[in-house]
């Protein structure tokens, strides 16, 4: 009778009560990993900067033990290329090495001293071109309309009319493009030799443009932060300037995917700031609370 009391005990009071309170551990398990893994990038505005973004992305992960999962997922593939990203150049090294982490720092100053969108944008791919690339184009979402915001070439060149989108212009991006897969699986897209791949592109006269200018490589990320997809920037080198070294690589593309995140993150603050001024000024403002009071009235 004992024995049939504690087995009754175990399998139907202790062990469900275990299993609920290691579900409600969890999420807090897999928080405790993200903030980990982000303390262990580098220097610590990357940390907050990662851990900020990690940790809103998981909370849009449904589930617990699947937050879990996510959480070693990130950790797993993420925090040693970004260790390898931001760890301290050795000085007199190679310019190629030097190169991306000072610039790093540049955007990074820049970032935090700008808060209108178009002049961040625009700061941004002035820092890219001519040194790391020689085209840059930076398109935001408006709605469901991709629209081009910035595009910064090399020597001054200016793709003609109804070629590349202009500024101001919408665009889309068919399937298969290096641009609509950066937006599609919100990963960096490193095409490291234009001429071996057959990607399509967004018209017939863009295509005869991008084999005029000698596009060589590219590299697209997406504007992602806090689980929103905001656009996507692309940058990529050509013949009209003359490098020795015209196809990115890997390392390029860490660089690259870096840039993205502190871009969209900035985006994000901007609009957040944006959208709480806006809200201030009607709040502040009490005509049209009067008005509405008179039509119900």
């Amino acid at each position: 009778m004992t024995g049939g009391m504690l087995t009754f005990l175990l399998f139907a009071v202790l062990i469900p009560l275990a299993v609920n309170e290691a579900g409600d551990l969890l999420p807090s398990l897999a928080r405790y990993l993200l903030r980990w893994g982000a303390r262990r990038i580098g220097p610590a505005g990357q940390a907050e900067r990662y851990e900020e973004e990690w940790l809103a992305d998981l909370e849009s992960v449904p589930g617990k033990l699947t937050k879990l999962a996510h959480a070693c997922g990130v950790v797993i593939r993420s925090v040693p290329r970004l260790r390898a990203q931001f760890r301290p150049r050795p000085r007199g090294g190679p310019l190629s090495r030097i190169l991306p982490g000072r610039m790093m720092d540049r955007i990074g100053k820049q970032l935090a001293e700008t808060q209108e969108i178009g002049a961040t944008l625009q700061h941004v791919a002035e820092m890219l071109v001519p040194q790391f690339a020689d085209h840059c184009c930076i398109d935001l979402l408006q709605g469901d309309v991709l629209i081009r915001r910035v595009q910064q070439n090399a020597g001054g060149w200016t793709p003609p009319a109804g070629t590349w989108a202009q500024v101001g212009e919408p665009i889309h991006f068919p399937v298969g493009h290096f641009c609509q897969q950066a937006m599609t699986r919100l990963d960096t897209i490193l095409v490291t030799d234009l001429a071996e791949t057959d990607i399509p592109a967004p018209s017939a006269r863009s295509e005869a443009t991008a084999h005029e200018v000698g596009l060589t490589s590219v590299i697209s990320a997406p504007l992602y932060a806090r689980g929103v997809l905001l656009g996507v920037i692309a940058v990529a080198r050509s013949r009209l300037t003359n490098r020795t070294q015209r196809n990115y690589t890997s390392a390029d593309r860490d660089f690259i995917d870096a840039v993205g995140r502190r871009v969209a993150i900035a985006i994000n603050d901007a609009m957040t700031l944006q959208g709480e001024h806006q809200t201030a000024l009607a709040s502040s403002n009490p005509r049209p609370r009067r008005l509405l009071q008179v039509l119900l009235a």
